[in-house]
């Protein structure tokens, strides 16, 4: 794995010092608690640290950095299982806006957003759509001298938390992004907390004028920067994953070093630490598999991006099965409970599974984008 510039060390060390003062059983219950999912002081954090502007240009207000600190912040999120809405609103939502939006569009979303005074979400899955991108049944149709825009989107990514949301519809020309305020006429957005103690929601769209200036961007590169952006965020949860998984692995192993069962440690067991050492081999070639596909992401082609990205998400899911499972086992009955928070880390690499495309969704993938590159294709 390359080396940390001096600047992405110092990244690296305020995010993981700001998880492990944040992480932790209480501050997440206290987090999940709040009515937006998280601490507003700690999103406020996140502002002044830079870390909402460091993956964006400094033409836009960011820092000019990209998907290898993007992965800094999201492994030390995965260490400390902290709810801060980096992924929802910088990762889908901002990086939607940098790659599509026209720059009046960047500049009026993206500025508040990395100040921390406002948040987005994108909203781009459907009842019907699994894990096509592009199977739209929301519908973006003219009526008169205005455009009407008519569907349903469930599972939204702090969707009941965010100021502004850009939504996928279809048009007769192809797909677009619609940026709607979630106070619009016609808008009513569902919350609930997920299985993983984040925030979702369910957002019905029931004739909602949207002017042309609320169109993202030029909506014949619609398809490129949603591909890009998913691709984006499905290498940032794999970043987190590998943080989750770390974390876990550390908690266990000590566990079965303090842990003491007719006289000696469990660690004394030769069975379970080659369970141990089975974790140990999965996080560490999950971890190379992740910096693969971040390592130089903005160029790589788009067939060698699906192929890496898929590649490391597949494996990053096979990983988070295994260590999770091993995790709460090797816990006993107490890795189970809600008072233990090994549970809370597997519920949280559970999701990630399915995130974006679950092992199986990412290995066809995998294998269609290698045919596509194969000589004589």
């Amino acid at each position: 794995m390359p080396a940390f510039t001096e600047e992405q060390s110092m990244l690296r060390d305020s995010v993981a010092r700001f998880a492990r003062e944040r992480g932790g059983l209480d501050n997440r219950r206290q987090s999940s608690a709040e009515p937006h999912g998280f601490s507003a002081e700690g999103w406020q954090q996140f502002a002044e640290n830079g870390w909402l502007a460091a993956i964006f240009p400094e033409a836009l207000g960011g820092i000019g950095g990209g998907a290898e600190e993007m992965a800094i912040i999201m492994e030390a999120i995965g260490r400390g299982l902290l709810t801060e809405p980096y992924l929802a609103s910088v990762v889908l939502g901002g990086k939607l806006v940098e790659r599509l939006g026209s720059p009046e569009q960047a500049n009026a979303l993206l500025a508040p957003m990395i100040d921390g005074r406002t948040r987005l979400a994108l909203a781009f899955v459907e009842p019907r759509s699994g894990y096509d991108l592009f199977r739209i049944d929301t519908t973006l149709k003219r009526s008169g001298s205005k455009r009407v825009l008519d569907g349903v989107k469930i599972a939204v990514l702090n969707g009941d938390t965010a100021d502004t949301l850009l939504v996928t519809a279809r048009t007769e020309e192809g797909p677009v992004v619609v940026i709607v305020p979630r106070d619009a006429a016609g808008v009513r957005i569902d919350g609930c907390a997920t299985v993983d103690g984040l925030r979702g929601a369910n957002i019905a769209l029931s004739s909602v004028h949207i002017p042309d200036s609320h169109i993202l961007g030029d909506p014949t590169r619609a398809i490129d920067a949603l591909e890009y952006t998913i691709d984006l965020a499905t290498a940032a949860v794999c970043a987190e994953a590998v943080g989750a998984m770390s974390e876990l692995l550390t908690i266990t192993t000590e566990y079965l070093k303090t842990r003491r069962q007719f006289g000696r440690a469990l660690s004394d067991n030769q069975a379970l630490q080659h369970r141990a050492v089975d974790m140990y081999v999965a996080l560490h070639e999950t971890r190379v598999l992740v910096a693969d596909a971040i390592r130089g992401f903005d160029e790589r082609l788009l067939g060698d991006r699906k192929a890496v990205v898929s590649a490391a998400k597949a494996h990053t899911g096979a990983a988070a099965r295994l260590i999770g499972q091993e995790a709460v086992q090797l816990h006993g009955a107490i890795g189970t409970t809600e008072d233990c928070i090994v549970g809370h880390y597997f519920k949280r690499l559970t999701a990630i599974d399915l995130l974006f495309g679950n092992r199986t969704w990412q290995l066809r993938r995998f294998s269609k984008a290698q045919l596509q590159q194969a000589p004589g294709r």
